[in-house]
C-alpha cells in the first residue's frame, strides 16, 4: 500500500497494524489551532475556594500611613529597641573588659546574655497574639517591657 502523505515509518506501522481508528468513547483531543476546544464544564455544585493569589482590589484598602498617630508607636519601639540593644552590647567592652579587665569568654557570655530575649521575639509575639490583655494584643505587652527595661 502507498500512503504519499506519511513518511516511510508511518507506512510500515500502519501496513503491520492496520489503520487504527479512534474510539468514540474517548474524548477527542485537538490536534490543530483551528479546531475548537470546549470548554472544561464543572458541577454546579463545586465552589472555587478563595486563593491567596486570587486577584485583591487594593482600590478599597486604606493606605497605611506609617507616621500617622496610630502607627508612630511601632517606629519609635522599633528606634528604641535599636538604641537599647545597640547601646547596651557596645557598653560592655569599655566596662568589662577595659575597666575590670574580665576574659573574652566572659566579656562573650555577657553580650549574649544582653542579646538573648532578641532571639525569642518571635515567640513573644504569638504569646502577645494568643493571649491579649486588656482586649489588645500588643500594646501592653511593650508596655510591659518598656517597664521591665526602665527598672532592671
Amino acid at each position: 500500500m502507498n500512503h504519499p502523505e506519511l513518511n516511510a515509518a508511518e507506512a510500515d506501522v500502519i501496513e503491520l497494524y492496520g489503520r487504527v481508528q479512534p474510539d468514540p468513547t474517548l474524548p477527542q483531543h485537538a490536534t490543530t489551532a483551528s479546531t475548537k476546544e470546549e470548554p472544561v464544564k464543572q458541577p454546579a455544585d463545586v465552589v472555587k475556594k478563595p486563593s491567596i493569589f486570587d486577584h485583591v482590589d487594593h482600590s478599597t484598602e486604606e493606605e497605611i500611613r506609617p507616621f500617622s498617630k496610630d502607627c508612630i508607636g511601632v517606629l519609635a519601639n522599633y528606634l528604641s529597641v535599636g538604641l537599647m540593644l545597640g547601646g547596651s552590647t557596645s557598653i560592655l567592652y569599655p566596662i568589662l573588659v577595659v575597666r575590670e579587665g574580665v576574659t573574652p569568654s566572659l566579656m562573650t557570655a555577657s553580650t549574649s546574655l544582653v542579646t538573648v530575649f532578641w532571639s525569642y521575639k518571635i515567640l513573644f509575639g504569638f504569646l502577645s497574639d494568643c493571649f491579649p490583655l486588656f482586649g489588645l494584643k500588643r500594646k501592653p505587652y511593650i508596655c510591659l517591657g518598656w517597664t521591665l527595661c526602665a527598672f532592671f
